[in-house]
């Protein structure tokens, strides 16, 4: 990604046309991912919450099949204790899944904003390579290089850390569910 952004900047000082007139090759993903490997903490954190996440749901249905019990209690005392055991037991939940949903989001917010900032200094270390001249271009001022730093960095940390890290954490939440909803039903 950070070759095809680069190309992109020396292209233009070469030939003089713009990024739409020219094909680019598709950035690897793999790349992308060796860049963000330093956060590999953050990325194990974040998919070990979504994880946890996943296996609330499961767990609410559990407590909610054995709260169905209590209907067919006799005994008065019996019908309040259980009913509040219960409702310990969905509002630990709750504050169990608010607590590991915000691990799970700050772990991959946390991924993406330390890749934008990687990609930009490797960006700035690239431009600053350049020979006086390209600098002289109208289309390579400050203004405008400043413009892609921003926006071209920004693309990246779009398409990899939040976009990607997100839906698998969403691909392994609802994995998780559907494993423990199968499990659940064989068990019954």
């Amino acid at each position: 990604m950070l070759n095809c952004l680069m190309n992109c900047l020396s292209h233009r000082a070469d030939n003089g046309t713009s990024s739409s007139d020219q094909v680019f090759s598709v950035p690897s993903f793999r790349r992308l991912l060796a860049i963000n490997f330093p956060e590999w903490r953050q990325a194990t954190a974040g998919c070990v919450s979504a994880m946890l996440f996943g296996a609330i749901q499961p767990s609410y249905a559990c407590a909610m099949g054995s709260m169905i019990s209590v209907y067919f209690l006799t005994d008065h005392k019996e019908i309040k204790q259980e009913t509040e055991v219960y409702a310990l037991c969905f509002v630990g939940l709750a504050l169990f899944s608010v607590f590991i949903n915000i691990c799970q989001h700050y772990n991959f917010a946390s991924m993406g904003e330390h890749l934008t900032k990687r990609i930009r200094e490797m960006m700035v270390a690239k431009i600053l390579s350049f020979e006086i001249g390209w600098f002289d271009q109208d289309e390579n001022t400050t203004g405008v290089v400043c413009s892609r730093l921003a926006n071209d960095t920004n693309v990246v940390s779009r398409i990899l850390p939040w976009e990607t890290s997100f839906n698998a954490a969403l691909s392994i939440e609802s994995n998780l569910v559907t494993m423990a909803y199968s499990v659940l039903a064989l068990i019954t």
